[in-house]
């Protein structure tokens, strides 16, 4: 599931999910570590690193519905597997 600012624990790993397509059926997936919240980024606190490397994303809480944890990942691929809908597309 999508996490959310009172779940989030620094070292934990967590996924940011993309999609290639306007349907939504091509993701593509991101590792990130959470590395806490930054005092001086109003806008956007919440610090992760990408795994495997040492670059950095500042994301703002709205943006925190592009973060899934463990289950949250696994519920996605399911959807993924069975070729259900893994997000529903913006209105025109």
């Amino acid at each position: 599931m999508n996490v959310r600012r009172a779940e989030l624990k620094v070292g934990s790993i967590y996924f940011g999910v993309a999609y290639e397509d306007d349907e939504f059926t091509r993701p593509i997936l991101h590792t990130y570590e959470y590395l806490g919240e930054t005092g001086d980024a109003k806008e956007a606190p919440f610090v992760f690193r990408f795994v495997g490397s040492d670059d950095e994303v500042q994301l703002a809480e709205r943006q925190l519905d592009l973060i899934l944890d463990a289950g949250g990942l696994i519920e996605l691929l399911v959807r993924f597997r069975d070729g259900k809908p893994m997000h529903k597309p913006h209105a025109s």
